[in-house]
């Protein structure tokens, strides 16, 4: 697109401004992604003006900035306009064209990956185009096309994404929508047809400040952001405001609902078998599944699937070649003494719980648990991931998970007051090491916290860690040991 295209967008006729007819390749928000002939977008953040990285957006082949923050240097391809923030998504809209069909945005404290990752599973086992973007990366079909430092990218990055995913025939667009991105708008503006929730519990209060405030950001996702005449995908277990409800009926919103009997669609497990209820038509799983949280999971990927008019007994009986995602109760090598290790994501109360069910209902025994919290969050949900495992796990290491600018032992303190049989292993490369010496014949190990992460975050630094790697680098030499004696 032409600059003077852009300024026209953004109702910008600076007559003095040069480079009008020159072609503005991408818009980028983030300095360290701009290429030659970009256009760099910078706004003031909660944390940097963006105005002191436009001599490096520059540096790196930034054909022009425009800037919603005063910048004293004439002599640079800068203009100035206080309101493109507001512009932006107008800009990008007609920037980034075209879009693929179909815009699902899923949101929830826990579950967003596992839902996205099973629906983009299911229409790829329909042979249809579908790509994902979320917590695990970037996805088109079965490809992985990048990892994502945040769940829900910037507003110009998704834009863009969705964009190269549609030019590549992807008629399905699959992206997490979290809490943060909800709330800094980083979705504003995308032609969301499909919105989804899959929970909502204590989380991010480091952030929002309080549940409730959190808790309206997330279902800001249907009433702010949704199409009218779009449809929402909700939980039946989940109690809705009045004005939430008054609001989707409003924009003409369609709702869909699963997780209950009175839902559009419920899977019941009885007498060792599973049935899914669509619309109350009663049909029965061959799969036997029996964790609860996966049963949720999948009730609400169903539920985008019969939205969407995909919903057949063929696909019902399907889910057996599904895959949970990366770090999702993935299972390390086995031990010679058959005790299992499982490496998942948990990192909140309720997860905490459901993953520990999971193991109890699965194995009928408890699992031993090693996890930490993450340093720089919610403070509040660390003695109640203690008193959780305290009253589900056989065994607790604590350790730490990504302590950032906090001191490590002040978190593993607060979590240490609601499970004080805890053993403390401050260094979780040895946490993980004694955890898996000390397991004996049968038991069960769950790594929790970081699930698919490569990485710990120590101050401002990011260092290469990876529990799957090192938990099967430890069962080998245990292994090893272990036919030598």
């Amino acid at each position: 697109m032409l600059l003077k295209k852009i300024l026209l967008l953004t109702k910008n006729s600076n007559k003095k401004i040069k480079f009008k007819n020159e072609k503005i390749n991408n818009i980028n928000l983030n300095s360290n992604n701009i290429k030659k002939g970009d256009l760099y977008i910078s706004l003031i953040g909660k944390k940097y003006k963006g105005n002191s990285f436009i001599k490096s957006a520059i540096n790196r082949g930034a054909k022009f900035v425009i800037t919603d923050n005063k910048f004293g240097n004439k002599n640079l391809p800068v203009l100035y306009d206080n309101k493109i923030r507001k512009k932006l998504p107008i800009l990008l809209k007609y920037f980034y064209k075209p879009l693929p069909k179909n815009l699902i945005a899923i949101t929830g404290t826990n579950g967003k990956t596992s839902v996205s990752w099973y629906l983009h599973q299911l229409l790829l086992l329909k042979k249809l185009n579908s790509s994902y973007v979320g917590t695990i990366g970037e996805y088109y079909k079965k490809n992985k096309k990048s990892s994502l430092e945040i769940t829900t990218p910037d507003i110009c990055s998704l834009f863009k994404i969705a964009n190269n995913h549609a030019q590549k025939n992807s008629k399905y667009f699959i992206f997490e929508a979290s809490s943060h991105g909800i709330d800094q708008k980083r979705i504003e503006g995308l032609p969301i047809n499909i919105a989804v929730i899959t929970n909502i519990s204590k989380d991010h209060l480091d952030y929002h400040k309080n549940y409730t405030s959190y808790k309206s950001i997330k279902l800001n996702l249907f009433t702010k952001f949704l199409n009218k005449n779009g449809t929402a995908i909700l939980n039946s277990k989940i109690n809705y405001p009045l004005k939430f409800k008054k609001e989707l009926k409003r924009k003409s919103i369609k709702i869909i609902t699963y997780g209950s009997k009175k839902s559009n669609i419920f899977i019941e497990n009885k007498l060792n078998k599973n049935y899914i209820y669509i619309n109350k038509k009663k049909i029965k799983i061959q799969e036997k599944i029996d964790n609860i949280q996966i049963i949720e999971n999948l009730e609400c990927s169903f539920a985008i699937l019969l939205a969407l008019g995909l919903l057949n007994k063929k696909i019902i009986g399907e889910i057996n070649k599904i895959k949970n995602p990366s770090g999702r109760m993935e299972e390390c090598y086995k031990l010679n003494n058959l005790s299992r290790v499982f490496i998942d994501f948990a990192h909140t109360p309720d997860a905490i719980s459901s993953i520990l069910d999971f193991v109890y209902n699965k194995f009928n025994k408890k699992a031993n648990i090693l996890f930490g919290c993450g340093g720089d969050r919610d403070k509040s949900k660390r003695i109640s991931m203690g008193r959780i495992a305290n009253l589900k796990a056989n065994k607790i290491y604590l350790t730490d998970d990504n302590p950032r600018n906090e001191n490590p032992s002040k978190i593993r303190s607060d979590i240490y007051k609601g499970c004080s049989r805890a053993k403390l292993i401050p260094n979780r490369r040895v946490a993980i090491k004694i955890a898996l010496q000390e397991l004996k014949q049968n038991e069960i190990l769950i790594i929790a916290g970081k699930g698919h992460e490569k990485y710990q975050i120590i101050k401002e630094r990011k260092f290469l860690f990876d529990d799957l790697k090192i938990a099967n680098n430890y069962i080998k030499k245990i292994n090893e040991k272990s036919v030598r004696k």
